[in-house]
């Protein structure tokens, strides 16, 4: 069976290059018009000049660095109360995700200490929903991978934060959706169900 091919509809040309740029979503040729969006040829020539004669981020990485990491993934789950020791390992087990983000802090000459003091709850809270949101297997979702639509959290992650919920409620895939992007960007911080819906959803 041949695979099926995807429908492109909307056309515009590289402001640099003056080559063809196809677009499935009018919405999307809309945005890169208006942000005079470059072709995907010349972006990664422009990143590869800009990034000439840097260090790569993961050069030298060590035994240390991988330490930091575990250190500071402990500390970021420290901070909610309702993680059970499975949860907790399941974050841990993720620690290397932050290898990057360590490694740009070390060398900023910033300590773990240091940055987790400076970052409000609110963040630590966000990025341990993204995580387990980003393992949970969506694809029975209606809509799932179709152009146009977002992946949202019906009670929002701000409000889960708010009301002290903890972060595998918040990104369980009972309370998951593909809704469309546009949709998605004006819903906000705001709930598509009440907090007494999200538990009896669970």
């Amino acid at each position: 069976m041949s695979k099926k091919t995807k429908k492109t509809e909307w056309v515009r040309n590289c402001p640099k290059c003056d080559s063809e740029i196809s677009y499935s979503v009018k919405q999307s040729m809309v945005r890169a018009s208006t942000k005079n969006s470059i072709c995907g040829k010349c972006n990664s020539t422009l990143i590869g000049k800009l990034n000439k004669g840097k260090t790569a981020w993961n050069k030298g990485l060590t035994k240390e660095t991988d330490d930091r990491v575990m250190k500071y993934s402990i500390a970021i789950t420290g901070v909610p109360k309702n993680f059970n020791s499975d949860q907790l390992d399941f974050l841990r087990k993720n620690a290397r995700k932050q290898q990057k983000y360590m490694t740009y802090l070390k060398r900023g000459g910033l300590t773990d200490d240091e940055y987790l003091q400076r970052l409000p709850d609110v963040k630590k809270y966000r990025r341990i929903v993204r995580l387990m949101t980003s393992k949970v297997d969506t694809s029975s979702l209606e809509n799932y991978r179709k152009d146009g639509y977002d992946l949202d959290h019906k009670f929002s992650v701000q409000e889960g934060f708010n009301r002290n919920i903890p972060p595998y409620i918040i990104a369980n895939i009972s309370n998951l959706q593909y809704i469309p992007s546009n949709i998605n960007r004006s819903k906000g911080i705001k709930c598509a169900i009440t907090q007494e819906e999200l538990f009896n959803q669970i």
